[in-house]
Parts: C-alpha cells; structure tokens; sequence
C-alpha cells in the first residue's frame, strides 16, 4: 500500500514538473543578467536593463526610499527566442543630484539596486570613474568591484558614472557573457552594476561585438558599430570604436569631428582600447591612433584620453594630450618597462581611476584594488591650450565636518604623521606612525573653527585648511 502510494506521489510531480516545463515558468528565479544601468544622456533620466530565461512580463518600481513609491512601470522583452528575452526600461522625470532606489519584480523575485541622478555639475564639480580589461579573471575583478563599491558608499557624490574601456569578457560569445561579465557568483561585480551606469567602449575581445551591442544598447551612430558619444556634467566624451575604420575622411572620423566640434562642453574626452601612448613593457603603442587620433586632439584641444588594452597603469604626455591606460580591472597583469614616448609613470598593478572636472581644471587620480593613491595628475588653464600641472593636494571629505574627516594622500608615502593645528599653530590633535594612504580621523572633539591639517613624513609635507562646524 505505501509503496502505491509513493509511487502515485511520483506520478503526480511528474506531471507537475511538465505542466511548469510547457507554460515556460521556472522553479527557480528567471533573471538571467542584471539589473544593469546605462546613463540616457540625460540628467532626469536613466534606463534600467535585465535578461530572463523565459518569456514573462515583469515590474519595476522606483522612488527615493526603499518604500519605491515615486513610480512604477509594466515591461515586456524587447525580442523573444533562445537568447532574447531582454527587458530595457527608461526612468524619466527624475529630480536631478538625487538617489534613487528601484526594484525589478519577475514572477514572485524583487531584483534591487540604486543611482544617482544628476548633471554632474551639482557641486560645480564632475566626478567620473573609468577603468578597464575586466575579462576573464573574475576574482580579480571582483575585487577591484568591491573597492568600487566600498569608495561610492563612503562618497555617495562618486555614484555617478563608470567609463569601460573595453575587453568585457575573454570573448563576445552569449555563455561567455552569462559567466563573466554578468556571473551573479560574483556579489560585487553584480552590485557594482546595479549601482552605476557604465558607459564603454569595444575592445578587440569583444570580436564582431554582437552581443556587445545587444546588451549595452548605446545611442550608436551607425547599425553595427560601436561609436557613440555622450554629455554629463562638464564633459562631452566620444567613444571610438577602433574595429570600425577611423582613418581621415571615413565616416567614423566624419563623425567624430562634426561630434567634437559641435560639442560646447568645456572638456571633451576619447575613450578606446587600444592606447596612442602607454608604457612599451607588453605591446607596442597602436599605430592608427598615433596616425589620426593624436592629430585630431592637437586640433581640436582634447587633453583626456584614456584606453585599456595593457593591464597596468599608465600616463602618458604628448603635445599637451594626456594619454590614459587603466587597463587593471581583472585580467592578468602585464610587466612595464618604464619607457615609451612622453611616460611620465606606470605601475604594474590592478586599478580603476577617479576623473574631476571644472570650469577650468581636471584631476585624474589612479588607485589601486586596496585604494592606495598611484598617481595623482592635475591641470588648469586656458582654452587656448597653456596649461599649468598644478600640485597634488590631499582630498579631505567633507569639508566643513562634524565628526568624522576621511582623507586620500596624493601618493603612497609610508611612516607619516596626521597633526590637526588651530590658527596659533597650537597643535589639536596629532596622530604619528601612519601607513596608510587613506583613512579617517575624529574630529568630534573639536571645537568650531577653522584648521590646519597637515600630513608630514621624512620626504613629503602636504598641507590643508579644514573647517569644523557644530
């Protein structure tokens, strides 16, 4: 009798298990890739993308709070089939240098992230991260996504935009995209997606870049290609796509000059892979971006470009153009040699950069997975071209504070001192025996006023007014 029993139950999950098979509905949670984020070129706007496994129509909610009650929206796929079932939804009328908070629901599953709304000029200041050559070692990369992560937690005004600059994956297969670039496995490359567009570049991985262009649904200029460009804050960046011709008078370069010309954003940007100038310890320099690239930012007074391609960081100079390689986002590193045409530093290591823009300065910061300041290279000047390289100062958020000054060392300096002075010169607080680049200090004891920080070891000084305010 219990063994009829048994076997009917058997019978009877069988049938279960085929009625769930023919309506296509899964056992487990149907998301496939995402939620991922890309900036629509507008400051109230940002578009939310996800791939099922299954055909099924799913929600989204956003708001400012976790309550998700500003908004809300019913999505279908974009295109059935093996490989399709992607979800692409736009939010609009957004209140601009906010957080948002959004879920996406699919059958009974809440899939969640954040962002920051924004035209990147909130503060009279355009923070922008970039890094790059992400592929295939995924525990490297999770790594340099769990610092990501860690940065835009403790500097919410950061969670504005990540610049790629190419080689996603080991290649441009759709299994390869399911177990790298989108592997759920991987808690903070997962987190790091959900909490900030990126906005990238083909690079020679990536092959055909059909799937490229599948999932990272860019506003390209030309059906099939990978050239587009985009506005945020005070920069205006045009993305090159280096396997599509770009040499004088194709429609790439066409392109690319009506785009650069037509821009009125004070600094305009060249983000491709495969870099103009960099160190020569893995690869020679590409020789058509030294052939039209290089001339085109002498004419039209670009000064940021940045590239991947080498695993390593790299700045280079030349002709007033600063030449970028963040090409340490995961992938096995490449040896430098300390040569190569206007280097001016590289480091053989993993790292993502930090780009702040004004009116009339940039900055671009190099960091390492632990966060350790690499480089730190400054501009100011005139439109005309005659720039200044001004000196490094220590980053110290917030200014005015409360309780707590967090601080970033322009360079890696070793057994230093943190001393805190009141205008007599009278010392406040001084914490010797330092090793770290970057860290916080207790302020909370501090009456109101204003300050003088001041970080000191054997080789380097720095020095900075601070305000404290109750």
């Amino acid at each position: 009798m219990a063994f009829r029993i048994d076997i009917n139950i058997r019978i009877i999950l069988f049938f279960v298990l085929m009625l769930f098979q023919l309506n296509g509905i899964a056992l487990k949670g149907e998301m496939r890739k995402g939620p991922y984020l890309i900036y629509p070129n507008s400051s109230t706007k940002m578009t939310v993308l996800w791939q099922l496994r299954n055909e099924a129509e799913c929600k989204i909610d956003w708001g400012r709070d976790v309550s998700y009650s500003e908004g809300s929206a019913n999505t279908k796929e974009l295109f059935s089939g093996e490989n399709g079932h992607i979800h692409k939804y736009t939010i609009s009328e957004l209140v601009p240098n906010q957080k948002y908070y959004f879920r996406v629901k699919e059958n009974e599953t809440y899939h969640s992230g954040t962002f920051m709304s924004g035209d990147g000029v909130g503060d009279d200041t355009t923070r922008i991260l970039v890094y790059g050559d992400t592929r295939t070692l995924l525990t490297n990369h999770n790594i340099i996504a769990k610092s990501i992560t860690n940065f835009l937690e403790e500097n919410p005004k950061w969670e504005t935009m990540l610049l790629h600059c190419g080689d996603w994956n080991s290649d441009d297969e759709e299994t390869t995209w399911d177990k790298e670039h989108f592997n759920p496995n991987y808690i903070f490359i997962k987190k790091l997606l959900s909490k900030i567009p990126i906005m990238g570049t083909r690079g020679n991985h990536e092959y055909d870049a059909t799937q490229f262009n599948k999932y990272y649904r860019y506003p390209y200029v030309e059906q099939g290609r990978s050239y587009y460009s985009f506005d945020y804050g005070y920069a205006h960046v045009s993305v090159v796509d280096q396997y599509t011709d770009y040499s004088v008078g194709s429609p790439q370069y066409n392109w690319l000059k009506n785009d650069v010309q037509s821009s009125t954003k004070r600094w305009k940007i060249l983000l491709f892979h495969e870099p103009a100038y960099s160190d020569l310890g893995k690869r020679p320099n590409n020789e058509n971006a030294q052939k039209y690239l290089q001339p085109f930012c002498e004419q039209y007074g670009i000064k940021l470009v940045f590239a991947g391609h080498n695993h390593f960081y790299a700045h280079c100079v030349v002709n007033g153009v600063n030449h970028f390689t963040f090409g340490g986002g995961g992938s096995e590193l490449h040896p430098v040699s300390g040569t190569g045409e206007g280097l001016k530093k590289s480091i053989s290591t993993y790292n993502y950069g930090r780009i702040l823009l004004t009116k009339d300065k940039f900055r671009v910061i190099a960091v390492d997975a632990n966060g350790n300041i690499l480089d730190n290279i400054g501009v100011t000047g005139s439109l005309s071209g005659n720039e200044e390289y001004i000196i490094p100062k220590i980053e110290i958020y917030p200014n005015p504070s409360s309780d707590i000054l967090y601080y970033n060392l322009p360079i890696s300096i070793s057994n230093h001192s943190i001393t805190i002075f009141d205008n007599m010169g009278r010392v406040i607080v001084k914490t010797p025996n330092v090793n770290q680049t970057y860290g916080n200090i207790d302020v909370s004891q501090i009456a109101s006023g204003n300050y003088i920080i001041e970080i000191d070891s054997k080789t380097n000084k720095f020095t900075q007014s601070i305000s404290i305010i109750r």
